[in-house]
């Protein structure tokens, strides 16, 4: 009698730890005989697939399985499936199953066995890979993105470059025209020369910016680093903004706040950073821009150490708040009030600007200040170093 009561609690400790384990399952599980009637069912599967208590009253897994079909998108085959499996009672297998809501269920049944090899059913196990599935199909269309992003990329590089050496061509005969080496121009032939030079120009900065993003992104631009002086840098940049015709009395300002330590940079780099946000700056402002330079101090190495922060500011409308977080993507203008006809360019400089710094360890912002304009800066912190060596190709080709 003492060993029939310990086999007894036995057999049921260990029915009481089969329910724990199905009730504590993620997926939902039903359990049915030989016979196809239900022998265990947990929690989890009535709440995935919505059953009401009806449908499981009777004991039938055939109740059960009516319930359901009218909730998967393939009933046919679902059902299929399920009598091949019990008229192969042997078998092992998974699918996926799509239901009408939109959910995705992961699927799969096994014979329950014996120790000694007898069957005594089959185990029914669903798991909801709904996110899983939704995640998948996010990546998968983000790496097509990327790639078709990365062949549009290479196409606009290649045929950016194709079209220097034609341009360039063009570019000369039209200045020659200009300055009269083929001949005395009238009036309205000078002009209409003066407005295929600018065309050209414009043209000729299109598709450098287009070459320069193209280098940037791709990993094969280096910044050739060296010890700079970034005021002796800004007044070059001042002294060939003032020599560009621009067409706009827009008057720009240096403003040098103390002694400036010097920074380890590329100084064409540099440069080209301050020509574009200069450039920017005076398409947007009323009567002035500001180029100011001032030192920082901060951290590096353990002890204090100065560093150098640069902005550029115009006194134009500033930048919408919510076009902020799109200004320094490719190809994204920002929709500011432009003087004269309006501004059509490739909507490259800023984020040019962004991959440049990047490669000094730095990074570039933008705040509308309260009296309106626009303000882009961006430091060098102490201590800064690039984010690739130093190397014989460059940014400029």
């Amino acid at each position: 009698m003492a060993d029939d009561a310990r086999l007894l609690e036995e057999l049921r400790f260990k029915s009481s730890l089969l329910d724990a384990l199905n009730e504590a399952s993620i997926n939902g599980v039903l359990v049915v005989d030989a016979g196809g009637r239900i022998l265990s069912v947990n929690k989890r599967f009535i709440e995935m697939w919505g059953l009401a208590p009806e449908a499981l009253a009777s004991g039938c897994d055939e109740t059960a399985l009516e319930a359901v079909l009218g909730k998967i998108v393939d009933a046919k085959g679902f059902l299929e499936r399920v009598r091949h499996l019990y008229g192969h009672p042997d078998e092992t297998s998974s699918d996926e199953i799509l239901l009408r809501d939109g959910r995705v269920f992961w699927r799969w049944s096994a014979p329950v066995l014996g120790k000694d090899g007898r069957r005594y059913g089959r185990v029914w196990h669903f798991r909801d890979n709904t996110e899983l599935v939704r995640a998948e199909t996010m990546r998968a269309e983000l790496k097509q993105k990327r790639e078709l992003s990365a062949l549009k990329d290479q196409f606009v590089g290649t045929v950016s470059h194709e079209l220097r050496t034609p341009l360039a061509i063009v570019m000369t005969a039209v200045d020659s025209l200009r300055k009269g080496l083929a001949g005395p121009l009238g009036p309205r032939q000078q002009e209409v020369a003066d407005v295929c030079h600018r065309n050209l120009q414009r043209l000729n900065k299109m598709i450098n910016n287009l070459l320069d993003i193209s280098r940037l992104e791709s990993g094969a631009a280096k910044a050739r680093l060296e010890r700079v002086d970034l005021e002796t840098l800004a007044r070059d940049v001042e002294a060939n903004f003032r020599m560009m015709g621009r067409g706009r009395d827009v008057a720009l300002r240096v403003e040098i706040r103390g002694p400036l330590p010097a920074v380890r940079a590329d100084p064409e780099l540099i440069a080209q950073v301050f020509d574009i946000l200069l450039d920017n700056a005076e398409r947007y402002a009323t009567r002035g821009i500001v180029l100011r330079l001032g030192a920082e101090s901060g951290r590096a190495g353990g002890h204090e150490a100065a560093g150098v922060r640069a902005a550029v500011c115009d006194d134009g409308p500033g930048v919408p708040p919510d076009r902020v977080g799109l200004l320094f993507n490719k190809f994204t203008q920002v929709a500011r009030a432009v003087g004269g006809g309006g501004y059509k360019g490739t909507g490259l400089g800023l984020a040019i600007c962004k991959e440049i710094l990047g490669l000094h360890g730095s990074t570039i912002g933008v705040e509308t200040l309260p009296d309106g304009g626009a303000c882009f800066s961006f430091s060098f912190p102490p201590g800064s170093r690039a984010r690739r060596p130093s190397a014989p190709e460059d940014a400029r080709g």
